[in-house]
């Protein structure tokens, strides 16, 4: 039986050392050559333990290069996630893991430190699990999450205000973007009018929106419905640290406080503009921008109860999380295949624009490229969705809360200025609005802290104790999660 178990781990050795000095792996490895890897020495360990009657040092040679190995498989995680994430590097780096694991197992029970009959159900249930149905989703799941999930957690490190300072430029950045969706909402209500068809009103949505949120991205504008998702991911990475809830509840209640400024921010902007623009329209004109059964079908299109605006703003959400899906993907995309060297470094673009153009371009590219692919394809889902659900006979539409808010005010006040303006509908209308935002924001933060736990595995006693400890918090101190702000804090620390 100990012979089995000798070639066994020489087996798994040879494995091993196979993925671990592979070209790919080793780029990530700490290691600058293959014969510096602890890989390199693991399958003659293996081998010198296997000879009849191995020597106690031998057992221990081979324990300590498969503890290097593991070290070294650890820090390959960390580097992957520093230079982008390869699915096909995880999947190579979790069954490099699972063979050292198998291998310490193996010396524990010939040394009899384990029993050979519980290693045995141990191994029947791995090989289940290995081709379980359940299990292949799952790893795939965690793998693809993975991939996305890291970037996207440092990209909303940037939405999360660490000083009072960084926590009022937000807010500023946050008018500036809600007085760009007041003219979204605009041209919206011009292209509905339009006598197009249905695909290319579809389209000229899409553009509209899309052509807002990307001068948004340019001009360093702050959009509240962006955030949550993002936000969620950075927030897994806090959950993943053991001192007693203090950095996520420092976290969270930054990210509240951010939150809630950004939002106020783009109403503080949308709804004033929108109210400016109708009544520049009316003196203009003589007539609101929109008239009486318009405007009405716009009031009651955002009512609490005789509308579909509850599922709408969840299903908005969705599209929230899917564009900061996109976003981490490009992401990681770009620092993978190290896309912002290549532009500098390529000859073609500067023989074409100059040095000095192809690094500017490169920076461009590094600090916009995955922002822009975000908002381009939540642009695209805000846009076509509504007209090619028409298609389907599933009459869908969209709630997206700045958006929602400015063609409020167009409806409240062209309602306004003939004088019929109808106070019990204004005011579900705006529960309504409120209901848009607490589902626009919940639905993608719900969804995008769900796939961080899945990329990392974490159990869901740490989720229970961050909610304990949010909860004590809140009732101590809930000026902390709005406005107040600690002296120590830095935003390294978040």
């Amino acid at each position: 039986m100990d012979r089995d178990f000798t070639v066994a781990i020489r087996l798994l050795a040879l494995r091993a050392a196979s993925i671990g000095l592979s070209r790919g792996v080793m780029k990530l490895m700490p290691h600058r050559y293959e014969t510096e890897s602890p890989f390199f020495d693991l399958v003659d360990a293996a081998g010198r333990f296997a000879r009849s009657s191995p020597p106690p040092d031998a057992r221990n040679r081979l324990q300590e290069i498969v503890q290097q190995c593991r070290v070294s498989t650890g820090l390959s995680h960390e580097r992957m996630e520093e230079q982008g994430v390869s699915s096909d590097l995880v999947f190579r780096l979790d069954l490099v893991i699972e063979k050292l694991e198998r291998i310490d197992v193996l010396l524990r029970v010939i040394s009899g430190q384990e029993d050979g009959r519980r290693f045995a159900s141990k191994l029947i249930r791995a090989f289940a699990d290995e081709r379980g149905l359940h299990s292949l989703i799952r790893n795939s799941v965690n793998r693809v999450a993975r991939q996305i999930v890291t970037h996207t957690g440092k990209t909303g490190e940037h939405y999360i205000a660490g000083s009072r300072s960084g926590w009022a430029r937000m807010g500023y950045g946050a008018l500036g973007a809600g007085g760009i969706t007041a003219f979204t909402a605009l041209f919206k209500y011009l292209f509905a009018a339009m006598p197009l068809a249905p695909l290319w009103i579809g389209v000229s949505h899409s553009l509209n929106y899309t052509v807002s949120f990307v001068l948004m991205q340019f001009l360093g504008l702050s959009l509240a419905s962006k955030m949550p998702s993002m936000t969620a991911a950075a927030l897994c990475d806090a959950l993943e640290k053991d001192d007693g809830m203090q950095s996520e509840v420092k976290l969270v209640a930054a990210i509240t406080r951010t939150q809630s400024i950004v939002t106020i921010g783009n109403l503080m902007g949308a709804i004033p503009l929108a109210v400016l623009i109708d009544l520049f329209i009316q003196w203009k004109n003589g007539n609101p921008f929109l008239n009486h059964e318009a405007a009405l079908h716009g009031l009651e299109s955002m009512h609490l109860l005789r509308s579909w605006t509850v599922p709408f703003a969840a299903l908005t959400g969705c599209f929230l999380w899917l564009s900061s899906l996109v976003a981490g993907w490009t992401a990681n995309w770009m620092v993978l295949h190290r896309l912002p060297a290549a532009i500098a470094q390529s000859r073609g673009i500067r023989r074409s624009l100059g040095e000095g153009a192809a690094v500017d371009l490169a920076q461009v590219v590094k600090h916009h490229l995955s922002g822009v692919a975000g908002y381009v394809c939540l642009g695209l889902m805000l846009g076509l969705l509504p007209f090619v659900s028409v298609f389907a006979g599933v009459p869908l539409e969209v709630r997206h809360i700045t958006l929602a808010s400015a063609s409020l005010a167009y409806d409240v006040s062209s309602l306004a200025w003939s004088g019929t303006l109808p106070w019990t509908d204004v005011w579900w209308a705006g529960g309504g609005l409120l209901a848009t935002g607490l589902l626009n924001f919940s639905v993608s933060f719900a969804l995008g802290l769900w796939l961080a736990l899945r990329a990392r595995n974490l159990e869901t006693g740490g989720r229970r104790k961050l909610i304990v400890a949010l909860w004590s918090e809140f009732r101590k101190h809930p000026s902390r999660f709005l406005w107040r702000h600690e002296v120590e804090a830095k935003p390294e620390m978040l």
